[in-house]
């Protein structure tokens, strides 16, 4: 109860201070971290997860990157001869990217380019702080004319939510969507795209690197809430102590997904988040 109350704490405080929910808030907490992103998150300069977007990009010459960050997938697709864009709602993120990469401050539910503009558009680890992630998608369509490719860490069934969701409250409190494995390939095709290739895989990582940027006691309460989790949890993620660090294991959903001559509309019942 004691960790739960800090970790609520700790958010509620994030919260007011970045400005709330939506975008601004969104953007604040971004600001904050972005000098020092790079260093506390290991898996975005990660080779396998890099190379799962930008390979193969035969033929695929122009390139947006969407929520890009400090634009590690534009500076990969640009060093295999692609023209490369990177949108970020967070301008002092894109500024700790290379200063010779087209960089575009704006939202990915309203991209500002016109359509069919760009063969393909990646996302890495983006959908998740959009407040509408089908609208993220939808845009990625508009704009290009030959594949989306998206990814970002998956949960393995609903009842991982709780788990999930308190992670959030403490690490990243700027975070609004949760998704079970499928749900991004369900996601591309009922947006009418024929999904080319698909990956469900696995990613090591600890808890150290993702909570220096918090203060003792709520890196403490990462760590108590990973090693008191029920025995499906622990074993799920096989959340491990090791030293002062406990280590797990995530799932990270891919998708390659050609798009359609035009996108079609939905029913709102086709994508309803959990």
């Amino acid at each position: 109860m004691e960790s739960f109350r800090r970790r609520k704490e700790y958010r509620n405080r994030q919260l007011a201070l970045l400005g709330g929910e939506g975008l601004s808030g969104a953007r604040a907490f971004f600001d904050d971290r972005a000098y020092r992103y790079l260093g506390e998150s290991a898996w975005i300069t990660d080779i396998e997860l890099v190379d799962d977007l930008v390979e193969p990009l035969q033929g695929m010459k122009k390139v947006l990157d969407v929520c890009s960050g400090p634009s590690v997938l534009a500076d990969a697709a640009r060093h295999r001869d692609a023209r490369t864009v990177a949108l970020d709602l967070s301008l002092r993120m894109l500024m700790q990217g290379p200063a010779d990469i087209a960089r575009v401050c704006g939202d990915a539910q309203s991209l500002p380019f016109q359509e069919k503009c760009f063969d393909t558009a990646l996302c890495r680890q983006g959908l998740h702080y959009a407040q509408n992630p089908r609208g993220v998608v939808e845009e990625m369509i508009r704009v290009t004319k030959g594949e989306v490719r998206f990814s970002n860490v998956v949960m393995l069934q609903a009842e991982d939510l709780p788990f999930w969701e308190s992670y959030a409250y403490l690490v990243t409190p700027a975070r609004r969507q949760y998704f079970l494995q499928g749900d991004l390939a369900r996601l591309a095709t009922h947006l009418g795209c024929d999904v080319v290739r698909h990956r469900i895989f696995e990613y090591s990582t600890s808890v150290a690197p993702s909570v220096q940027h918090l203060d003792p006691d709520a890196q403490q309460a990462v760590r108590d809430l990973f090693l008191k989790q029920p025995d499906h949890i622990t074993s799920s993620y096989q959340i491990r102590p090791f030293a002062t660090d406990v280590s797990y294991v995530v799932r990270w959903e891919s998708v390659h997904a050609r798009v359609p001559d035009w996108p079609r509309a939905l029913d709102s019942r086709d994508w309803e988040r959990r």
